[in-house]
């Protein structure tokens, strides 16, 4: 899957879990735009397995449903505090952790966090999310485009 020099995207989330979706959500809409270079992959959640589909990449973006206070922020894994992009068992440090220690590789990671309203059960994400979600997919590109 991944090849060096080429940016992954990962949207984390359940789609049938309301603004849990956004990780997915925003993975499609950059999937769409075919940027050369970057691979989209959607999961529910993050799992140790993807390391060996991902340490190839010169960068990886993990797009993730937040809890926290920031509306939607893109960050260098190092700068965020644990776990403030997931909810899930298994998050994006520990992916970084277990490279280090069983790949001998440091994964260059960014999280772009997405503050979310509503995670009920449901199919659509709420409007406030939507327009952050929508911000997002714009920083997203912004970086892709400076960094390719």
């Amino acid at each position: 899957m991944g090849q060096k020099g080429k940016i992954c995207l990962i949207g984390v989330g359940n789609i049938l879990r309301s603004d849990d979706g956004i990780g997915a959500y925003i993975c499609n809409l950059i999937d769409n735009l075919k940027i050369p270079g970057v691979d989209c992959l959607i999961v529910q959640q993050l799992q140790v397995e993807l390391i060996e589909d991902i340490m190839h990449y010169q960068t990886i973006i993990i797009a993730d449903a937040s809890l926290g206070d920031s509306e939607v922020d893109l960050s260098p894994l190092n700068q965020l505090e644990a776990g403030m992009a997931s909810s899930h068992q298994i998050d994006a440090g520990m992916l970084f952790s277990v490279a280090k220690n069983i790949y001998q590789t440091e994964l260059n990671m960014y999280i772009c966090a997405v503050k979310g309203e509503d995670f009920s059960i449901g199919d659509k994400i709420s409007t406030a999310a939507l327009a952050r979600a929508n911000t997002a997919v714009k920083l997203i590109r912004k970086f892709i485009e400076s960094a390719c």
